[in-house]
């Protein structure tokens, strides 16, 4: 059973996602992270441009197999529903307002949640279900740290 990490009170969850992301590329760990179709490639132009020093390799779910297998950190749609070729990643950071259809495939699932009112509500239904479905949860108050 997947074990479920919620970052609470984040100021700015993009810079801190790419910490995340960027300290996990280091340790040269897996990451899978999830967002809105919508939100896609925002998300991957973000990756790509926002340091302009460090080097933060990532590919989107639809690149080639070879891309796949080689990056240490593919972006998924939620349009996305299988992930039965990625199940040697063991990580997944959530950008959604509700579970991924696919969350439990993960060793980890971490939720990234903002001091926006909207993205508290939407921790908190999160939350909830987790929580109503037995998966062991822990929760990181980055208040003190901001």
């Amino acid at each position: 059973m997947c074990e479920i990490e919620f970052h609470f009170n984040v100021q700015d969850k993009k810079p801190y996602l790419y910490q995340l992301l960027l300290r996990a590329y280091q340790k040269h760990f897996r990451y899978a992270v999830v967002t809105r179709e919508s939100d896609l490639h925002a998300l991957d132009t973000f990756l790509w441009t926002y340091q302009a020093t460090e080097f933060l390799p990532h590919c989107i779910y639809t690149s080639s197999i070879a891309q796949l297998k080689h990056s240490p950190i593919v972006l998924f749609s939620t349009n996305c529903s299988s992930i039965s070729c990625f199940t040697d990643i063991p990580y997944l950071i959530q950008d959604t307002e509700e579970p991924w259809t696919c969350f439990s495939s993960f060793e980890k699932v971490m939720e990234i949640v903002s001091t926006e009112e909207q993205d508290k509500y939407h921790a908190r239904e999160k939350w909830k279900y987790y929580k109503q479905k037995g998966y062991p949860m822990v929760a990181i108050d980055l208040s003190s740290k901001n």
